[in-house]
């Protein structure tokens, strides 16, 4: 049985550390559908 870290084991650095993860993928996601969207125009503007 693997052996458990202390439930007082510097949660305040890991919590940090998820919301810099969480807001890149904010960034990542945001970009991504900018892109799309910009494919999309273009594709939609080309069929005209």
């Amino acid at each position: 049985m693997p052996e458990e870290e202390p439930a007082f084991a510097e949660p305040a650095e890991e919590e940090e550390e998820e919301a810099v993860v969480d807001e890149e993928a904010d960034v990542a996601l945001s970009v991504l559908a900018g892109a799309a969207g910009t494919v999309l125009l273009a594709s939609r503007e080309s069929v005209r």
